[in-house]
């Protein structure tokens, strides 16, 4: 289900889904509500099962364009189907379960055509939210702008994908999305973006991103980190031996985290000394995390401990 418009808009709004028709619902009436309305939105349904197509047909909105996936591409491959029928000057990608405030992309707009062509994309400040056992609620203002490819790789700062605007012709030398990456192709799409053109930022939070923790990830996520990694190890290694270490380590140590994180506590610590022996000199913070994460994985493994402990001695007792 397609629609067609005469008139060029000045963004396309990308919306990958999947099985997210309760939430979905906000995402748009965000982007509908936005004080730029010459806009198209694509939302590109990765083969949902629920009622993903009702709730789309619901808004009778004729710049929304509606692709529903005959089965699960994940989510590069959604994007990749956004951006190929893109008609915008300008693209922006959202997630199905985040919102934009109103002036998102009126802000965004007025910066990127303030500057030259080098220029190529922008971001802004969020206000993250952590659920689903993560905890931690924080305000997120950009401080980086300008050539920023070598510092995203070394983690100085991130891009988070809902706060991500572009303009639509990068993608003739950057080219789409790599749908063999399951999870970091918003990063590698980045990385060569931020390779020849320069980021510009807005301080200012103009999304809200919830985050919900992802089981069973780590992984994927590990095969990927692996797959990007290579792909741009010519970059890499051209920053020089101390900065490339510092590449390799930190993402080594964002790997421990993950691992840690769903509870597997060896995979976990061989990532961490891998990324200690790389290079020790991390932001203690990312030492912290490393430390919290421990703490709860060996608090969880005493606590499990402890119940089948108490469940053999209610046996005992029953006997």
């Amino acid at each position: 289900m397609e629609n067609t418009q005469t008139t060029d808009p000045i963004v396309t709004v990308i919306i990958p889904t999947y099985n997210r028709a309760s939430i979905l619902y906000y995402a748009l009436h965000s982007v509908i509500n936005q004080t730029i309305q010459n806009i198209e939105i694509y939302v590109i349904d990765d083969a949902s099962t629920d009622l993903t197509t009702e709730l789309v047909d619901s808004f009778n909105d004729p710049r929304i364009h509606y692709i529903q996936f005959e089965t699960n591409k994940k989510a590069a491959a959604a994007r990749n189907a956004g951006m190929e029928r893109a008609r915008g000057k300008y693209i922006a990608f959202l997630d199905s379960d985040d919102e934009w405030l109103p002036t998102k992309l009126e802000k965004q707009i007025e910066c990127m055509e303030a500057l030259s062509d080098d220029w190529g994309c922008c971001y802004t400040g969020a206000y993250v939210s952590k659920m689903g056992g993560l905890t931690r609620h924080r305000v997120y203002e950009p401080q980086k702008s300008g050539d920023l490819v070598k510092d995203l790789l070394m983690g100085r700062f991130v891009i988070w994908t809902p706060t991500f605007m572009f303009r639509r012709k990068c993608l003739d030398e950057v080219g789409l999305m790599d749908v063999q990456l399951i999870r970091s192709q918003d990063v590698d799409f980045y990385i060569r973006l931020l390779s020849k053109y320069k980021i510009a930022s807005i301080k200012e939070p103009l999304v809200n991103i919830f985050l919900a923790l992802n089981k069973n990830l780590a992984h994927v996520a590990a095969q990927s980190r692996r797959i990007l990694l290579a792909k741009h190890k010519d970059l890499i290694d051209s920053f020089g031996i101390m900065p490339s270490r510092y590449v390799y380590s930190i993402s080594d140590m964002i790997q421990a985290e993950a691992f840690l994180s769903e509870g597997e506590l060896i995979k976990g610590l061989i990532y961490f000394k891998r990324a200690v022996v790389r290079n020790p000199f991390l932001p203690v913070r990312r030492y912290l995390a490393i430390a919290r994460h421990i703490a709860s994985a060996l608090f969880s493994e005493r606590h499990e401990e402890s119940l089948a402990a108490d469940g053999r001695d209610m046996s005992s007792r029953d006997a």
